[in-house]
């Protein structure tokens, strides 16, 4: 687990290892943050070295993928200026703003259709399609991973994938602390060879359970 490690003595060829542990096969997931066509090419042609398949968690639906949402904006049903919170909150709406946003995805089709013009072109400006030199990008739980030194123009059919992808999402995320700290407790156990993954599976399922009624 990563809170066990000492950062201060790693082994010299630790960053090394791990950033090759996909294109080894010693590592077949990765929980990825999917906001921009970059990342996503930049997982295939650079950490993996192979195709890749977006495919979520594992649930019964089969489509595991979520929506993680930055910002959340409502209008109270007793403000006295619903007018005015209105506008405010068709201004994130405009084509302005919405073709403006970079390091996420605009929510309007017309503004990913020109993020991905924009992308193919390689014409990405100071968005998140393409690092700089020397840039490096930090993954889910803060492992600074090196970039390659040039860019990767997006071509057509990965602009296909993605915007299938992200239309085919339907669920929102949310990050319930309780339930990742019984996940965290009951995976140590496994790790350590006490438990296997079936036994772990089931005392995850029953504990978060129990969390859920006991929160109702």
């Amino acid at each position: 687990f990563w809170e066990d490690l000492d950062y201060n003595n790693l082994p010299p060829d630790f960053w090394e290892k791990y950033d090759r542990s996909y294109e080894q096969d010693r590592a077949i997931l990765n929980l990825v943050y999917l906001n921009s066509f970059y990342q996503y090419t930049q997982l295939r042609d650079y950490t993996f070295k192979e195709d890749i398949t977006l495919i979520g968690f594992p649930n019964s639906g089969r489509n595991g993928s979520a929506i993680a949402v930055n910002n959340r904006i409502a209008i109270s049903s007793k403000s006295k200026l619903i007018d005015g919170c209105w506008e405010f909150v068709k201004s994130f709406l405009s084509d302005k703003y919405q073709e403006s946003v970079t390091y996420q995805w605009p929510v309007k089709i017309s503004a990913f259709d020109k993020m991905a013009e924009k992308a193919m072109k390689g014409e990405d400006g100071y968005g998140p399609i393409r690092p700089l030199v020397g840039d490096v990008v930090y993954d889910s739980i803060g492992i600074p991973n090196p970039m390659p030194q040039e860019g990767r123009k997006i071509s057509e059919e990965d602009v296909k994938y993605i915007k299938s992808f992200l239309q085919s999402v339907d669920v929102l995320m949310s990050y319930e602390q309780g339930v990742m700290d019984i996940i965290n407790e009951e995976a140590k156990m496994y790790y350590a060879g006490s438990k296997t993954a079936e036994e772990t599976a089931k005392i995850i399922q029953s504990r978060v359970q129990i969390y859920v009624s006991e929160g109702r």
